[in-house]
């Protein structure tokens, strides 16, 4: 009896190992592990020619095909379509890890204003669904928006003098997310004149810097949230000045005076000469350095009340 058993329990091994095989193959071929897509940047709007970077990841079976295509006006158009050969036992030597970037250029493209779909497919080799793999759909929408803000200047003449500073009032359109004047490289931010959420008047206080050498370029500037810019001329303008230029005679008991103020730049071993030249010239450019940073932080609260008083 026991050696019928014996005999029994034996046949039963190859064929579990067979089932055990064949369970495994069957879950191997027909894996349901979808690939993983991802696209970067998302952005909401696209205005000018916009680089995107798409990842697909298959672990399992790997990648048979991938296809990138967008739906603007009704029409879709595919922009990039790539098939991946099956290598090796299971496809071990095939595409797992895929990365490539495709652009869309609105400008050379001709497209018009409105609503676009990105959508991105993937395939792997899985025999699962009748054969067709596994598939990933993921899809993005955004706004083509190619048209810059718009903007004109509401006060009329700006006099300023050379190291002086101005106010220009002006309107711009209700897409817009930053504006404000333009002195040659420096930027000052305008605000909006009200609170109202339908207000497109703003005003913007500018400077002209006192060591200009040429007429300088001022002009209004804004974006718009698809970061279309547009820069638009202003009448301005500027009444050069020559300033003075004056000698000062620095005693020792001037710089014992002053320079404790300076105990964190104070250089010990330094005559108090060579700490007044350095604190003059290297300190005083890392102080402007910082205020111009801090300026770069405003607020568009009014911080006064009345009229400014003129300068005696």
């Amino acid at each position: 009896m026991k050696n019928k058993k014996t005999v029994y329990y034996l046949s039963l091994i190859p064929i579990v190992f067979i089932l055990g095989l064949f369970v495994w193959f069957f879950m191997i071929i027909f894996e349901g592990e979808s690939p993983r897509l991802t696209i970067e940047p998302l952005p909401e709007f696209i205005s000018k020619k916009q680089e995107f970077v798409v990842k697909a990841v298959d672990p399992e079976r790997g990648i048979r095909a991938i296809r990138v295509s967008y739906t603007h006006g009704g029409k879709e158009e595919t922009v990039l379509d790539e098939t991946f050969p099956f290598h090796g036992f299971f496809n071990a030597r095939g595409t797992h890890d895929y990365e490539t970037e495709f652009t869309i250029d609105p400008q050379t493209l001709r497209l018009a204003q409105g609503s676009m779909d990105i959508r991105i497919q993937a395939w792997d080799y899985s025999r699962k669904n009748g054969g067709d793999g596994n598939t990933t759909v993921l899809t993005h929408s955004l706004v083509v928006d190619t048209m810059p803000p718009t903007m004109r200047p509401l006060s009329q003449i700006h006099y300023v003098n050379q190291g002086g500073a101005g106010l220009v009032v002006y309107r711009a359109s209700l897409d817009t997310i930053e504006s404000g004047v333009y002195v040659n490289e420096i930027f000052f931010r305008g605000y909006p004149a009200s609170d109202d959420p339908k207000n497109e008047n703003y005003t913007a206080y500018f400077a002209v810097p006192y060591n200009i050498t040429d007429n300088p370029s001022i002009s209004l500037w804004a974006k718009d949230k698809a970061e279309n810019t547009i820069n638009t001329a202003f009448s301005c303008h500027v009444k050069r000045k020559q300033f003075e230029n004056d000698n000062m005679n620095i005693t020792d008991s001037f710089l014992k005076n002053v320079l404790p103020y300076f105990f964190d730049e104070i250089d010990s071993a330094a005559s108090d000469i060579d700490n007044y030249i350095r604190i003059n010239r290297e300190t005083r450019i890392k102080d402007n350095a910082l205020i111009n940073d801090l300026m770069k932080d405003v607020t568009h609260i009014k911080l006064w009340e009345g009229t400014w008083v003129r300068l005696k």
